[in-house]
């Protein structure tokens, strides 16, 4: 006889004996347990007299970011508002810093400088620009590609009235306002930046169709004495000495902010 299979245990003692060595497992445990409890109850104040330092430290930090964030709202709108007044707008993809920093230098009367720096940016950003307008209103590219092919030929005559039309005709098919439009001399955009109010930072990126602006200005709003780019003088044919290089590029930033706004308001 095989006495390996005589001297194996049978199975209800080996049972025994794993829930015997069970029971010694579960009362080590309970014994580490006030142990454990005071490890664990060690760490958790560490952590907190930890976090309550960092916050400490940080506490000036935040307090800043959220005063600039309370500011921001404001500060944009000014912006924004400044360099509307002079005939520039904003691609929504330029730098809010840089916009700051332009309005600042329209404030001190420098419109020399920020003349030449949107020249640049808007040169620089040209076929973006371009490609980013045909995107969200591709029909009618054929248009807007043969003013902007006029304004590379300096063919500015040309450029500009299309340009403004245009503008025109995309704020009221896309946003369902007329762009120079206005109500007891009121834009009838800003019922637009009406539907923002909830949400202060878009309210304020749309501060251009708010308050009025010169280049929507009737005859009795224009300041005579400031030579303003103005929609209604260029295409009723009141002025011939409009086709500049500075006009083309102030008329394809009001339709790169247009479409700025378009393509924000259309995430949203």
């Amino acid at each position: 006889m095989d006495n390996s299979i005589e001297n194996k245990k049978d199975p209800a003692t080996i049972f025994k004996q794993i829930f015997a060595e069970a029971d010694e497992a579960v009362a080590q445990l309970k014994s580490l347990m006030p142990q454990i409890n005071q490890r664990i109850k060690q760490a958790v104040n560490n952590f907190s007299r930890i976090s309550q330092q960092v916050l400490e430290i940080l506490a000036p930090t935040v307090q800043l970011i959220k005063e600039v964030l309370e500011k921001a709202p404001e500060a944009t709108r000014n912006a924004l508002a400044i360099l509307g007044q002079n005939g520039w707008y904003i691609s929504l993809n330029m730098p809010i810093d840089a916009v700051f920093a332009l309005s600042a230098k329209l404030t001190e009367g420098d419109v020399k400088t920020v003349d030449r720096l949107m020249c640049k940016y808007y040169e620089d950003h040209l076929e973006e620009i371009r490609e980013e307008i045909a995107k969200i209103v591709p029909h009618r590219q054929k248009v807007l590609e043969s003013a902007f092919q006029a304004h590379k030929r300096g063919e500015l005559e040309l450029s500009i009235p299309v340009f403004l039309a245009q503008a025109d005709g995309i704020c009221k098919e896309m946003l369902g306002y007329e762009l120079y439009g206005k109500r007891n001399g009121v834009p009838k955009t800003s019922e637009l930046v009406d539907q923002f109010t909830a949400d202060s930072i878009i309210a304020a990126l749309l501060e251009p169709f708010r308050v009025p602006m010169p280049i929507a200005a009737s005859s009795h709003e224009r300041d005579e004495g400031k030579v303003f780019l103005n929609r209604h003088q260029i295409l009723h044919g009141e002025v011939v000495d409009y086709g500049t290089k500075l006009n083309s590029l102030k008329s394809i930033s009001l339709l790169a902010y247009l479409c700025s706004v378009v393509k924000m308001i259309q995430d949203k």
